[in-house]
């Protein structure tokens, strides 16, 4: 969205992109090692997360491959000594 500010009055908002998308934030549970091989993959493959990729939806994994994005940066929060929950946000494009 995009906001703007009046002189007077509430702002206002506009969408940005008359394209419509999704945006999934889940999480999931990953041991450590997995998880550097996911934060290799968003830093190296897809140069710090600006590259799109494919992979099942989050909702269908039976389904076909859907082109997705990173909003963010995934990050990880320790439950054991070798595994943690991992937050994803990530953008499914048209």
């Amino acid at each position: 969205m995009a906001t703007f500010q009046p002189e007077f009055g509430p702002p206002k908002e506009r969408r940005r992109s008359s394209i419509s998308v999704d945006v999934f934030k889940f999480q999931t549970t990953m041991w450590f090692a997995d998880y550097d091989v996911l934060l290799a993959f968003y830093r190296s493959d897809l140069k710090d997360g600006v590259l799109e990729f494919t992979r099942k939806h989050p909702r269908n994994i039976a389904g076909a491959d859907q082109t997705f994005v990173f909003t963010a940066e995934p990050e990880l929060s320790a439950r054991g000594p070798d595994y943690g929950t991992v937050s994803l946000s990530l953008i499914k494009l048209p």
